[in-house]
């Protein structure tokens, strides 16, 4: 789980396994997009692991120049929300962007 999950790398194999252990299933704090998750998935599965994908609706913020129609894309999920909080305590208008 370790290999795969980045969350978990951080964790040593006992508190790994004192989190899983007697229970049915680990739910993630992470959530991982489209781009990431079949990956993760699939080197999941890959290691034996059994894996189950749960939909979440997120919202996120992508701050942009109206004037020029250039987007300030953060790939760092909590600098980006640090940074849209921040310019939304300041007035500056942001989109909301809503995924399923």
């Amino acid at each position: 789980m370790r290999e795969v999950f980045a969350e978990l790398r951080g964790r040593t194999a006992a508190k790994v396994w004192a989190a899983v252990r007697g229970k049915e299933w680990l739910a993630l704090d992470t959530v991982y997009g489209p781009i990431d998750a079949p990956r993760l998935v699939d080197a999941a599965r890959g290691r034996g692991l059994r894996v189950e994908v749960r939909p979440t609706d997120t919202i996120s913020y992508l701050p942009h120049n109206t004037t020029t129609g250039v987007a300030l894309l953060i790939e760092d999920d909590e600098e980006a929300a640090v940074i849209a909080n921040r310019m939304l305590a300041e007035g500056v208008p942001v989109d909301r962007e809503e995924i399923d």
